[in-house]
């Protein structure tokens, strides 16, 4: 009986936890790639690439080359899930993804009315 108890409970728990990464799934299906007005760094891309050119410290010994970063624009402009779409050095991946996690929020991109989450994915280039 004791053992059917228990069973029964981690059947449960399992189809819960199944139904919940279910709903985790969903949500980055809301992802947008394309929008009525795209998310915006503040200040714009002058102001984007002034604060990339200063935080990026280009890796010894210098080598040309552009990594590709990927992350989305969250509905406060937060940047989550950054990562690289396409890499070209580990330590220059390194730098990249460092100086991406050190960017402020942006402003959101947003469909209609409404901010939604947008992917985003930026070239970083080493020279």
């Amino acid at each position: 009986m004791t053992v059917k108890i228990c069973f029964a409970f981690a059947t449960i728990f399992l189809f819960t936890s199944a139904i919940s990464a279910q709903k985790d799934a969903v949500k980055v299906l809301n992802v947008f790639t394309i929008v009525e007005q795209t998310p915006e760094y503040p200040g714009g891309f002058p102001a984007m690439w002034a604060f990339i050119k200063t935080k990026l410290r280009a890796p010894e010994p210098k080598i040309v080359g552009t990594v590709y970063v990927g992350f989305i624009v969250d509905v406060d402009g937060v940047l989550i899930g950054i990562n690289i779409k396409r890499g070209f050095r580990k330590d220059m991946n390194d730098e990249a993804l460092r100086v991406i996690k050190l960017m402020p929020r942006w402003k959101a991109g947003r469909q209609g009315n409404k901010a939604v989450p947008v992917a985003y994915t930026l070239p970083i280039r080493f020279e």
